[in-house]
């Protein structure tokens, strides 16, 4: 099978700006809890990459992230244990399941794949429609189990975020796809 021959059920998702943010530590814990079980039924590993931005506006590193509570204590906006967060900029995150190198060393695209896009980083929360955008690919070569198991994250994610707009698609990794949401 060649990289692009690998078939995907795409879910995008279009979270409620009202909706509480999914980078906060009770909103993050359910949406990571159905990671965690979908990578154990894959059988494979996470990682994911954050960008934030601090308060001088400089990217924030946190070096090798993955699905565990040291990691998560990295990069999350937990303003009890760390008050000076509240000043960190949530851009952007995505997760690769296995990590994008794992995959480029075999050339294979992942079993999962999670982006999460903060679009009130470029606008003005007042006038979004939608935030955060949220894409979730999971493959259809797994099982049914796997299956089941991104039908419910994809719940989960789409409860979290309060979703005013979902939809669904079978396509190839690396295909584009005719799902746009106003930028």
């Amino acid at each position: 099978m060649s990289f692009y021959d690998r078939q995907y059920q795409l879910h995008v998702i279009l979270g409620s700006p009202e909706a509480p943010v999914l980078w906060k530590p009770n909103r993050w814990r359910n949406v990571e809890r159905e990671l965690q079980r979908v990578t154990k039924v894959a059988g494979v590993p996470a990682l994911l990459n954050v960008l934030q931005f601090g308060v001088d506006g400089q990217d924030l590193k946190f070096g090798r992230l993955g699905l565990s509570t040291k990691s998560t204590a990295r990069w999350l906006h937990d303003y009890a244990a760390a008050p000076g967060r509240k000043n960190w900029q949530f851009h952007s995150m995505d997760l690769w399941a296995p990590g994008r190198t794992i995959c480029s060393k075999q050339k294979m695209p992942p079993d999962i794949y999670l982006g999460i896009i903060n679009k009130a980083y470029y606008h003005s929360p007042a006038t979004l429609t939608f935030n955060p955008y949220i894409v979730v690919a999971g493959a259809l070569d797994k099982g049914t189990e796997f299956d089941l198991a991104i039908n419910q994250l994809v719940a989960v994610i789409t409860q979290q975020t309060h979703a005013v707009f979902t939809h669904e698609k079978l396509l190839p990794w690396g295909i584009a796809s005719d799902v746009r949401a106003n930028a």
